[in-house]
């Protein structure tokens, strides 16, 4: 009986080793694959991107005129005729008169047919209104100056007439030239009498030299005696100002 428990007994590890060596096998050594690269060949390893904002920038060279000024604004030499006479500026015909009009006198004694001159920043101004059929035809021309800003900025009062604009000149010939209707300025309730802003753009002239022309070939009638032009505060600026809707027409010519 015991002989039998003990036969059995060995059976039994001899099956044991010989399932745990068919299960474990023998050692192996791990296979090793190896790649070759050719020469000359370039690799690109792509990788997952997540979470990546693509900005894409473009670069534009600006050019900076040399003579651009270190100021926003320049005033045209004696542009708010503050002297109280026409230096740097010459007149031909009698249209602008022998001087500027003084705005303060002329407002305490009646201003415009008993309207107050507005809307204007200093206390002259060039005007061809002389009151009653007084118009006459003439030009009001700056000293040459030179560009260092993109805009001419100034003051005007004007209506609508063929006869009235302003240029810019060059070498004594005109490059642009403008008409205006002040009438139709937003918000003026006198607008025979009210001062607004506008502009000329300067840009293509940059570090040229230039004069202003205020033309009026205007003559007096019952017809055409409220048909006057007033300018003044003339300066240079790197920004526009302008009353909307006042420009009838601005020609740039080549």
């Amino acid at each position: 009986m015991h002989k039998g428990i003990i036969a059995y007994i060995v059976v039994l590890i001899i099956l044991i080793v010989v399932t745990l060596v068919f299960i474990h096998g023998p050692t192996k050594t791990p296979k090793v694959t190896t790649t070759i690269i050719p020469k000359n060949t370039t690799t690109t390893t792509i990788a997952p991107v997540t979470n990546v904002t693509t900005i894409t920038s473009t670069t534009t060279s600006i050019t900076i005129p040399s003579c651009l000024s270190q100021s926003a604004e320049v005033p045209v030499y004696n542009g708010n005729f503050s002297t109280g006479n026409y230096t740097g500026w010459f007149t031909s015909g009698a249209g602008f008169g022998s001087a500027p009009l003084n705005l303060t006198y002329a407002n305490e004694n009646g201003g415009y047919y008993n309207h107050t001159w507005i809307g204007y920043d200093g206390n002259f101004v060039a005007t061809t209104f002389h009151g009653g059929l007084a118009l006459q035809p003439g030009n009001l021309t700056s000293r040459p100056f030179k560009v260092v800003e993109p805009y001419l900025n100034f003051k005007i009062i004007s209506p609508q007439n063929n006869l009235l604009y302003v240029e810019i000149l060059v070498n004594g010939k005109p490059v642009i030239v403008a008409h205006y209707n002040t009438y139709n300025a937003p918000g003026n309730q006198y607008p025979s009498s009210e001062f607004v802003n506008a502009s000329m753009p300067l840009s293509l002239l940059m570090c040229q030299n230039v004069s202003i022309r205020v033309v009026a070939n205007v003559v007096g009638s019952i017809a055409t005696r409220n048909m006057y032009i007033a300018v003044g505060d003339f300066y240079q600026s790197r920004q526009p100002n302008s009353a909307p809707g006042i420009i009838v027409n601005q020609t740039i010519i080549g």
